[in-house]
């Protein structure tokens, strides 16, 4: 079904009757018709629900996965219809009329419609230069650099073809390298997020012998990778200021070329922005989310991404109105309902906070939607074990609006469950800044929520907690949506100088 899922979204934006190839029946749709459409309406989440929809059965039943079978091999089919919808992106609408035409010419070429197959890879061949394409130059050049001295005997063309093969041989090699090193980087990633101590050695290794590449070649492709292997290696030891200083270097390198290529472009804004969040250079900042949202379609996957930080960079500058009005314009976009579950987790947990901050008056907005806060307070966070950094943020939560509200009570039998799972899941190791708040949060009830003893109390986790910044503590950004310095200023405003005896 995720398959299924990616083609659709691609699909139903071809401007064409491509629903045409999708039934033979004009007068009553076919099941593959009705397949597509529901799974663009979002009626189908598993192939359990489009079984049972349409046999009444499990996926396992052979006429279903003949239906998703074919429904498969027609979508693939009509992509050849695609037409990329964003205009400002050249570099990616380059790539798709390269493959097209590349892979048309050889089935073509195979066909023996040659003068067809070689007038099509004239055409790939000329956008890819244009472009600096050095994958689709090679094999554009290979096929037709073969195609003149067997078609047509013009070594004058055989001696071009042949020369561009060489020299873009050399540059695709180069890109090549740099993809190996940047994805040795990352690849220990993708199952732990924690820093590993040999990031920075390896990254400063792989950039040092990819130097003289860069300094050599244009190519697009090897200096975004060789650019970024350079910026992982200062990342890695912290040192944002650099980091900034390469990531709007690459940005002007990008800029500088003749068509538009937004992806790098977008990565070096994402990274130069977290860095200006981290050393509380906010006015950089916004000029780099700015750039990035500019190179960024919205509703994609990475758009919701920037948007985040967007929301992260306004709650650390204090701008809260602003960052209600990133949220309001999130979970109000046209695809937020569709849109992967794991993100509309994150953009619920940062509404919680956004909602907090309206109940204090730090946001002056008239609310249109409501906030149950009730039901918010009795619920229980039910995160999986591979999300339940998620779980910290809410339980922070929790007791942020029961402390704001002196709902004390309902705070102390929270703060119980809290302790416990705080001594299970939130590690001084992993999640020191989340350990430090919390151990924070724990001192109000010790001291009967008297501000005065809570500050005492506090005191040395407060200075460890200002000792240790965010990626030290190696935390994402969805755990600590808020800087824990400034919700413990807007709980000591709460607090009283008189204790609470509870009943």
């Amino acid at each position: 079904m995720r398959i299924l899922k990616e083609l659709t979204e691609i699909i139903k934006d071809i401007n064409l009757s491509s629903k045409d190839f999708l039934t033979t029946d004009n007068k009553k749709k076919s099941k593959l018709i009705q397949y597509y459409e529901k799974i663009v309406a979002g009626d189908f989440q598993t192939d359990e629900d489009a079984a049972q929809f349409f046999y009444s059965d499990t996926s396992s039943n052979s006429k279903y996965k003949n239906l998703k079978y074919n429904l498969r091999n027609v979508l693939i089919n009509t992509l050849f219809f695609y037409k990329p919808k964003d205009k400002a992106n050249d570099y990616l609408n380059a790539v798709i009329y390269c493959s097209k035409n590349i892979n048309a010419g050889r089935i073509l070429m195979s066909l023996s419609a040659k003068k067809t197959g070689i007038d099509l890879y004239q055409k790939a061949l000329k956008k890819a230069l244009e472009f600096e394409h050095a994958e689709f130059i090679v094999i554009a050049s290979k096929q037709l650099r073969q195609a003149v001295s067997i078609n047509i005997g013009d070594e004058g063309k055989f001696n071009y073809y042949n020369d561009l093969n060489k020299k873009y041989k050399a540059i695709l090699d180069a890109e090549d390298l740099a993809e190996e090193y940047y994805s040795l980087l990352i690849l220990p990633y993708n199952k732990s997020k924690e820093k590993r101590e040999d990031t920075h050695d390896l990254a400063k290794k792989y950039h040092a012998k990819l130097s003289p590449l860069l300094d050599k070649y244009d190519s697009p492709r090897l200096h975004m990778l060789g650019r970024l292997i350079e910026v992982i290696s200062y990342l890695a030891a912290n040192d944002f200021h650099q980091v900034i200083k390469l990531c709007k270097k690459a940005r002007d390198f990008f800029a500088s070329k003749s068509y538009r290529y937004n992806t790098p472009i977008r990565i070096f804004a994402h990274q130069e922005l977290v860095s200006c969040i981290q050393l509380k250079n906010y006015e950089q900042g916004r000029e780099a989310i700015q750039v990035s949202l500019n190179s960024t379609k919205k509703g994609i996957h990475s758009w919701y991404t920037h948007q985040e930080l967007h929301l992260m960079l306004a709650l650390h500058s204090k701008e809260y109105n602003e960052a209600y009005h990133v949220l309001h314009k999130v979970i109000n976009s046209r695809n937020f309902s569709k849109t992967v579950p794991h993100i509309r987790e994150r953009w619920e947990i940062h509404k919680i906070y956004i909602y907090f901050l309206i109940y204090i008056k730090k946001i002056t907005v008239v609310e249109q939607q409501k906030f149950r806060i009730g039901k918010f307070l009795n619920s229980v966070p039910i995160y999986s074990k591979d999300k339940r950094g998620l779980n910290i943020p809410i339980l922070i939560a929790q007791l942020l609006f029961m402390i704001v509200k002196k709902d004390y009570d309902q705070a102390i039998d929270r703060f119980e469950a809290i302790k416990k799972y705080v001594s299970r899941y939130v590690s001084k190791e992993r999640n020191l800044r989340s350990n430090c708040f919390i151990n924070m949060l724990l001192q109000i009830p010790n001291t009967s929520f008297h501000k005065a003893g809570v500050i005492r109390k506090a005191q040395k986790y407060y200075d460890t907690l200002l000792a240790t910044p965010l990626d030290v503590a190696g935390q994402a950004e969805e755990i600590e949506i808020i800087p824990y310095e400034d919700l413990w200023e807007f709980i000591l405003e709460s607090l009283e100088t008189k204790r609470y005896d509870r009943r």
